[in-house]
């Protein structure tokens, strides 16, 4: 057998163990020594506005116990993930300034915890990335939008991302993939929560069959079409008496298991600063059911991928019965696994 190439750095992120942290199992430090000890590292991924106290401004104390915990574990931080609510004064939106402002605070925490890549959402708008790009250069910290279902690389609204980042050609505005914009079929799990919470039958396979319809029909390229969609699913919910939660419902069937095909990555690969390796649940066979993981990986090898990708687990929202955990080292082994046949060394340590 040829010589292994060197391929992505393995990491994971703290949201994997959101309901850990939120139902106060372990705290951030902990969360962190047990990635660490287990070995699903070495890269690091925060979610700023969940982790972080006083976040934006946690000050120095912080971020120098963060950073002396990092260097005593071994671990590489990856992106931090930054905060894009335009709703966070009660009476008003943010402007434009208060919104570049609020951002700017945030690249700099990245940059003073040593995070090479700030994860950004979608509601900033080209010109907005544009405006924070001297912030992004100054502070040497990459902005990454997140591409997240039910968006995709040939959205609309990417596609304009996509063509002022290449205009620019900075070297610091590109993208973050979410592999839950491509998905083969909804988690069996969250199918059985449903069926735990009293859900019919008929309704799951009526929601199950939509899917499919919506999988054919492939990712929605505009807004008019997602909206369309979560009508579609609310109405389903609604005709079974759960019309008080029908939303949810639409939530999770059109908003966490995207239809992009795979090949539709390569179209970014060159402006990809980071990954977030979405999954829903690790099966029987060590596989995920609902990610096609060789697919998405081959892209990412036909590209010759070498920055990092974190082991995403959000089965956590509807089943409380895995350890998410052992959800990630089942993933990160798949991945590992599969890199290996398509002639690549996954980087396991710093």
């Amino acid at each position: 057998m040829s010589e292994l190439k060197q391929g992505h750095l393995q990491g994971t992120t703290l949201y994997s163990y959101t309901r850990m942290f939120h139902q106060r199992e372990m705290t951030m430090e902990e969360l962190i020594r047990e990635v660490a000890r287990r070995g699903q590292g070495p890269g690091l991924e925060v979610i700023g506005f969940q982790s972080i106290r006083n976040f934006p401004n946690p000050g120095d104390e912080f971020i120098g116990k963060f950073k002396d915990l990092i260097a005593e574990l071994g671990l590489i931080p990856t992106s931090l993930a930054v905060n894009a609510d335009l709703g966070l004064r009660r009476d008003r939106l943010l402007t434009h300034d208060e919104m570049i402002a609020y951002m700017a605070a945030q690249i700099n925490l990245a940059s003073k915890l040593g995070f090479p890549v700030a994860r950004v959402q979608i509601s900033m708008t080209p010109d907005v990335m544009e405006a924070l790009l001297p912030v992004a250069e100054k502070a040497n910290v990459k902005l990454g939008l997140e591409v997240h279902s039910h968006h995709s690389p040939r959205h609309v609204e990417m596609q304009a991302h996509l063509e002022r980042y290449e205009k620019l050609n900075s070297g610091y505005l590109g993208f973050v993939p979410d592999f839950g914009a491509t998905t083969v079929g909804m988690p069996p799990s969250l199918l059985e929560k449903y069926r735990k919470t009293g859900v019919p039958e008929d309704m799951i396979k009526e929601l199950l069959d939509l899917w499919q319809v919506h999988h054919a029909e492939g990712a929605p390229k505009d807004g008019r079409t997602q909206g369309m969609r979560m009508g579609q699913v609310a109405g389903i919910a609604a005709k079974y008496g759960f019309g008080e939660t029908a939303i949810d419902y639409a939530i999770n069937h059109c908003g966490l298991f995207g239809h992009a095909d795979p090949s539709e990555w390569a179209d970014i690969m060159h402006l990809v600063w980071h990954t977030h390796g979405k999954f829903f649940g690790m099966d029987a066979n060590g596989d995920e059911p609902t990610t096609p993981l060789v697919d998405i990986l081959k892209v990412y090898a036909d590209a010759g991928y070498t920055g990092s990708i974190s082991s995403e687990y959000e089965g956590f929202h509807w089943d409380n019965w895995s350890n998410p955990f052992d959800q990630v080292d089942g993933h990160q082994k798949r991945i590992r696994e599969i890199m290996k046949n398509y002639g690549y060394q996954v980087r396991t340590t710093a």
